[in-house]
């Protein structure tokens, strides 16, 4: 992150007592320089009371707990001017500012299924350049909470082989990086737990 000039992350999703606050501690004490957001309204937990638990009391250590509409305000008119700058043939008008987001789908999953994660949070093509990755592994079902709600192929980023987990993290990291040098840069980054 900090070679790549990442000053600031937010962190949305699914569990917020859970995954979100862990990669919320993890960035605290890996990456104390780097500022955290967590996105209270693009995060849940399995009830309210222990979203509102995480939110009022464990996240605020680790970051700032803003909503998603507070976040929007992150990306300046600075940003803006310089992106139409870069993006415009001379017609201004003709150049609308949307963030590119680069969504890694969850472990026995696929593309689909992040595009609806994505719709139910409201990140949508309207507003944001969504790019979607699927991890490098494939798998031959997907996760049973999907069975009749979409079709494979399904795929994940490690493998459930431990002889083999070692290596697959590794290659999914480079999957992810490599895919990220062709393709960005991004604006934010979207992953489902795997």
């Amino acid at each position: 992150l900090k070679s790549n000039d990442i000053r600031r992350v937010f962190l949305m999703g699914f569990l917020s007592n859970g995954c979100i606050e862990e990669t919320a501690r993890d960035m605290r004490e890996q990456c104390p320089d780097i500022e955290v957001n967590i996105l209270t309204d693009g995060s849940a937990a399995k009830s309210e009371t222990e979203h509102f638990h995480a939110t009022t009391k464990t996240l605020p250590l680790y970051g700032n707990c803003i909503t998603c509409q507070e976040a929007e305000t992150f990306f300046t008119m600075k940003e803006l001017s310089r992106y139409i700058r870069e993006n415009s043939s001379g017609n201004m008008s003709q150049s609308i500012f949307r963030p590119r987001l680069l969504a890694l789908c969850g472990a026995q999953s696929n593309n689909d299924v992040t595009k609806l994660q994505l719709e139910n949070l409201r990140i949508t093509e309207e507003n944001y350049e969504i790019t979607y990755l699927s991890g490098p592994i494939e798998v031959e079902e997907g996760s049973p909470d999907l069975i009749g709600l979409v079709h494979g192929p399904f795929h994940s980023w490690l493998d459930t082989d431990k002889a083999k987990l070692g290596n697959s993290l590794v290659k999914s990291v480079q999957h992810v990086l490599s895919f990220a040098k062709a393709n960005g840069p991004y604006h934010g980054i979207y992953g489902f737990s795997s």
